[in-house]
């Protein structure tokens, strides 16, 4: 069974930025429409700015394309945590009886065997490699490099163009002991958009400016979920999303660093 639906909800996100760094709320849905392929949307909305240029409200939102082009179905060997088979059983009927001197040297010397709760486990999983190609509208603050710094809010469209690497997993029950259900993926992606789409107001100041143009940015990231922490409700667990970027605009790069910690609500629709 694959869960070819994933959603990751963050009532409470973080965004650190060299203009601006808020908390807010951000939402993403993907849903693999075909083996091959993979569409979805996100969304990011500030509530509190907590540092740099506050008066500005700013969000985010986006549509991706995840073609796959190689994927394999691979048999990995589990890993387990170490734990004692047999533990000695104190043996004294009163206080003082339970030392060294009482024990045989075997077992003074010795120890119980340790075993796994993998013993010898292999489950299967499937791995990707995958071109992502999207659309992002973002409102943003930066800030130029004049001293001192003036701030400008930008509101543009971009392509992003990448690529990513990632693992899904269903593990049965019979083979670890438990449901395990998830996907974690790593990504790249370049940022484009032309001056002429790029809209902005220059705050801070009355003087007439105009600040040089960064068409290209850049990101990295990391997300995925974990989940079957109940038995009932395999597909809910934990999301998290981890990026780091530098958007294009009109005052120059703006760097920022995202975390987003929430609910997973993944959900399976037909068998693959």
């Amino acid at each position: 069974m694959a869960y070819d639906l994933r959603i990751g909800v963050f009532p409470v996100a973080f965004q650190a930025g060299m203009s601006q760094s808020w908390f807010g709320s951000a939402v993403r849905a993907e849903y693999g429409v075909h083996r091959n392929l993979d569409i979805g949307v996100s969304a990011r909305l500030p509530w509190a700015n907590v540092t740099g240029d506050t008066s500005q409200q700013t969000y985010s939102f986006a549509g991706l394309l995840v073609l796959h082009i190689q994927q394999e179905l691979t048999r990995e060997k589990l890993s387990g945590t170490l734990y004692p088979e047999d533990t000695p059983m104190i043996t004294g009927t009163g206080g003082g009886t339970d030392h060294d001197f009482d024990m045989p040297v075997g077992q003074r010397l010795g120890g119980p065997r340790m075993g796994t709760d993998h013993p010898g486990g292999e489950a299967e999983m499937r791995s990707l490699i995958s071109l992502r190609l999207g659309f992002i509208y973002t409102r943003s603050v930066e800030s130029t490099r004049d001293t001192p710094a003036i701030h400008v809010i930008n509101q543009l469209p971009m392509l992003n163009a990448g690529f990513g690497w990632g693992t899904h997993w269903n593990l049965d029950p019979q083979v670890t002991g438990k449901s395990e259900v998830g996907f974690r993926r790593y990504f790249i992606d370049a940022l484009a958009t032309l001056p002429s789409l790029v809209s902005y107001r220059v705050l801070d100041t009355k003087a007439p400016i105009t600040p040089n143009m960064v068409p290209v940015g850049v990101r990295i990231g990391v997300e995925g979920s974990i989940d079957a922490f109940f038995h009932s409700a395999p597909g809910v667990g934990f999301a998290y999303t981890l990026e780091l970027g530098a958007l294009p605009g009109r005052a120059g790069l703006e760097g920022y660093l995202f975390l987003g910690l929430g609910l997973a609500l993944d959900g399976a629709t037909h068998r693959r």
